[in-house]
């Protein structure tokens, strides 16, 4: 059994290239490339409106899928958590959502309690 001991630091000190989620981000940046693609070969001159809605859902998607993989990066998985007197035991998994500024993202995290 493994316990993880809590330490605050700066997350951000020892990120020198942060690595995606290839699948899903790599999906959305193809779809957002093929869509601006597709504008310039066929000389599209459909309302600016109408392209400005899709080329924002897409981007949105294309942030989602980075921050799915950044927040599951900070998700603990250990069986064992112990915050100074306090330990606790991991119980099961559930999805969470989180709201971005790229629009909602679920994850699912690991939920742990304290059994005394």
């Amino acid at each position: 059994m493994r316990a993880l001991h809590i330490v605050k630091e700066d997350p951000t000190k020892t990120i020198d290239n942060p690595i995606i989620s290839e699948s899903k981000f790599e999906k959305a940046q193809t779809q957002l490339s093929s869509y601006l693609a597709q504008i310039k070969e066929t000389k599209d001159k459909s309302g600016f409106e109408a392209h400005e809605v899709v080329i924002v859902r897409l981007v949105n998607a294309l942030g989602q899928a980075a921050l799915l993989d950044v927040l599951s990066h900070y998700d603990v998985s250990t069986d064992i958590i112990t915050i100074g007197e306090q330990t606790y035991r991991q119980t099961h998994k559930a999805p969470k959502e989180y709201q971005t500024a790229f629009g909602p993202v679920e994850i699912v995290r690991n939920v742990y309690a304290n059994r005394k």
